[in-house]
């Protein structure tokens, strides 16, 4: 490798690096479980060596290689109906990313295009990159950094999992000038193929996606308030699930609530319960208690009042969840009642 293409690589490493981190801390500073708008993100805001703006998304490509990079950076699904087919694999963690070019009936007009080989050579070197999930129109999810596992020609996609804190990755130094940083010291990193299953559900992207997708789509559906109180402090908000995802519950938005954490910690703990008629009820022992005026306005004060309800009709709780849900809390009521008895 001759020191032209070794200074290009150095440089790709370089950029690759500080975007990961900048895009990071971006999503720590805004504090939307990884949701950004587009705007805040794009052409022109992430400069490196304070000098030159690096595009970190392409408005229409799925994957997107910057001009000063020699693979692509990111990768991106939209949030419009998903034509490529990426997904998730059936019994497994691995998310499956369709090959640049794949058409909506599955036809390829060039499988070794440009953008495929760069994220073969991602693959092969072992290197990050940002991947941009689609969750409403212009709002993605930041998932940072994946990497790329697999190529599967056949069905024409990559598997893509969450890769290594970001600290991992900036302890590789760039120190051999012939090869790039991720694959001078091979011991460094992980045999991704030989991956234990365990292993890579601690790197799910389907977790990731879950998570965040799920409570952008509830704020948005209770529009930045406590369902509860009404409380408008999108940073003091939690998506509240009605069935736990332990329990086979799922991250559609009618088996949310937008709570305020002090809310949704006393749903959690059986403080309090929803009925499926959306009527609030305080458990029985508080309402009997004298302790400040958290407890009697914040708590006790909402007994028998209504939750406050998404405008869609679409985007309003379960009612078979909240019914199952409230049997729990009357269950945990009982328990308690014949425990003072």
């Amino acid at each position: 490798m001759n020191n032209q293409w070794s200074e290009k690589f150095k440089q790709d490493w370089d950029i690759r690096i500080r975007a990961i981190r900048w895009i990071l801390n971006l999503c720590d500073r805004r504090q939307k479980d990884g949701v950004l708008h587009r705007s805040e993100y794009a052409s022109n805001q992430f400069y490196w060596k304070g000098e030159q703006p690096i595009v970190l998304q392409h408005p229409q490509r799925g994957v997107h290689r910057p001009l000063q990079c020699q693979f692509p950076i990111s990768i991106t699904t939209a949030s419009r109906a998903n034509r490529y087919g990426d997904h998730f694999e059936p019994d497994g963690e691995v998310f499956r990313y369709s090959y640049q070019g794949k058409g909506e009936a599955g036809s390829l007009t060039q499988i070794d295009n440009s953008f495929n080989n760069g994220l073969r050579e991602l693959q092969k070197n072992r290197w990050p990159l940002i991947y941009f999930h689609g969750i409403l129109s212009s709002y993605y999810l930041v998932v940072a950094p994946v990497f790329i596992i697999d190529d599967n020609p056949d069905d024409q996609d990559f598997g893509i999992i969450w890769g290594e804190s970001m600290d991992f990755y900036e302890s590789l130094a760039y120190q051999n000038p012939s090869t790039p940083a991720a694959i001078s010291d091979r011991s460094l990193i992980l045999d991704i193929p030989d991956l234990r299953p365990d292993q890579i559900q601690e790197r799910s992207v389907k977790i990731r996606l879950a998570q965040g997708s799920f409570r952008e789509k509830i704020l948005r559906a209770y529009n930045d308030r406590c369902a509860l109180c009404r409380l408008n402090h999108p940073q003091l908000l939690d998506a509240a699930h009605i069935t736990p995802v332990s329990e086979k519950g799922n991250y559609s938005v009618p088996n949310g609530l937008s709570l305020c954490k002090l809310h949704h910690a006393a749903y959690d703990k059986h403080f309090l319960g929803i009925t499926p008629d959306f009527e609030i009820k305080i458990r029985e022992s508080l309402m009997d208690e004298r302790d400040g005026p958290v407890l009697q306005y914040a708590i006790k004060g909402l007994h028998g009042e209504k939750i406050h309800l998404p405008k869609q009709r679409n985007d309003r709780p379960d009612q078979d969840a909240l019914a199952s849900r409230y049997e729990q809390f009357e269950r945990y009521q009982s328990d308690i009642i014949g425990a003072n008895l």
